[in-house]
């Protein structure tokens, strides 16, 4: 397991976005919304921008010119749920699963990473595009 620490999705979230993706094509494509509270999860930042950089990726990449993606944090019970949604065309149901199995692409690495700091990634369904989810335990911080 990489070397972890508390980072709150809340502040970190926008500020990776407005300083990563500040000179991005698509930035102006893409919307961030946390929760007014913390939302803290124990992860090594650079890993764990990396899978959010290749979730977001992708949306961007398959889901086609004018795409808009929506990346959101949220508290659920114990967990920390970010979702990225995109209006594009989506993941079909028969590939949802594999998608994070295919060697060398951005979701399977994403999904290695989550799955380091004890979390998991998914596709769900969603009307109107794509919706992948990581699922990770909240942390004190």
């Amino acid at each position: 397991m990489p070397d972890t620490e508390p980072l709150d999705l809340t502040a970190w979230l926008p500020a990776h976005f407005a300083a990563k993706w500040r000179d991005h094509p698509r930035e102006m494509s893409l919307a961030v919304v946390v929760p007014a509270g913390p939302a803290v999860v124990a992860v090594n930042p650079p890993l764990f921008a990396q899978a959010v950089d290749n979730v977001v990726d992708n949306s961007f990449k398959h889901g086609g010119h004018g795409v808009a993606v929506a990346v959101t944090v949220s508290v659920r019970g114990g967990d920390i749920v970010l979702t990225v949604d995109d209006t594009g065309p989506g993941i079909p149901e028969s590939e949802r699963a594999a998608v994070f199995g295919r060697a060398g692409s951005g979701l399977a690495v994403a999904a290695r990473i989550v799955r380091s700091f004890g979390g998991k990634v998914s596709a769900l369904p969603h009307r109107g595009g794509a919706r992948v989810a990581i699922v990770l335990p909240m942390a004190c911080g």
